[in-house]
């Protein structure tokens, strides 16, 4: 399996800031078709050459602005489309604020709760569906410094974390990967827009996309009465 995860959020100085860690699950044996489908699409709807000519962003896609545009909600439609073909699974989870990997996370000691509740929410799906494979963690590449100090909370939380020391089914290890080159990265970052926007108020055009990422989603039930939502708002850390 693979999973790519990526962020959104709105800074602090708009209205209902929120964080979104989106993340898209694929099988490996799956994801050339996701690759090509992606370029294919990209070809039609951009008119480009080659896939990395233009990084699709889901802020150039889906705001207020571009997603009134009917030849690009029909683009959309058609990426939502190709992520059922290739069955793909996502998660994301919210939180208010702003909490971006770039900045605040980078001095902190431990894994922050947003990474830990979707690692929480990938271990979940793999273990209940594909409990044969391993997972690879594939995140939108920074720089060197903040890789390293992700990697190691990463690392520390699967030994040092109760969620983390039950997992079987995850790379202790995670990947960096550059974006432009890198559909998977590409479609988390739509994801986490779209569920970003939607948690921050946003519904008009929206919502239709929303939904059909949320139909997308595993729902873990822990037990009766005790569901893991696929897609759902956290509580913050507490402070430290």
């Amino acid at each position: 399996m693979l999973a790519f995860i990526d962020e959104s959020y709105r800074s602090d100085n708009t209205d209902n800031p929120k964080t979104t860690f989106g993340c898209i699950m694929i099988c490996k044996d799956r994801y050339r078709q996701l690759d090509k489908g992606l370029y294919d699409l990209k070809k039609h709807f951009l008119k480009i050459q080659h896939s990395f000519d233009l990084e699709l962003k889901g802020r150039l896609l889906l705001n207020e602005r571009k997603v009134c545009l009917p030849t690009n909600r029909e683009f959309v439609r058609q990426i939502l489309s190709l992520l059922k073909e290739a069955q793909v699974t996502v998660c994301a989870v919210i939180q208010d604020g702003v909490q971006s990997m770039q900045s605040k996370y980078q001095d902190l000691d431990y894994l922050p709760n947003l990474y830990r509740q979707i690692l929480r929410r990938i271990d979940l799906y793999v273990a209940a569906k594909h409990p044969e494979s391993l997972t690879s963690l594939v995140f939108d590449a920074i720089d060197n410094s903040t890789n390293q100090k992700i990697g190691r909370q990463i690392y520390n939380y699967f030994y040092l974390h109760r969620w983390g020391q039950g997992s079987s089914n995850l790379l202790f290890h995670p990947f960096f990967a550059d974006s432009t080159i890198s559909a998977g990265l590409e479609l988390a970052d739509i994801l986490a827009y779209c569920v970003n926007e939607r948690y921050i108020g946003r519904r008009e055009h929206i919502e239709e996309f929303f939904l059909n990422f949320r139909d997308l989603a595993y729902n873990h039930e822990e037990e009766p009465g005790k569901t893991v939502w696929g897609i759902e708002q956290i509580q913050p850390d507490p402070p430290r």
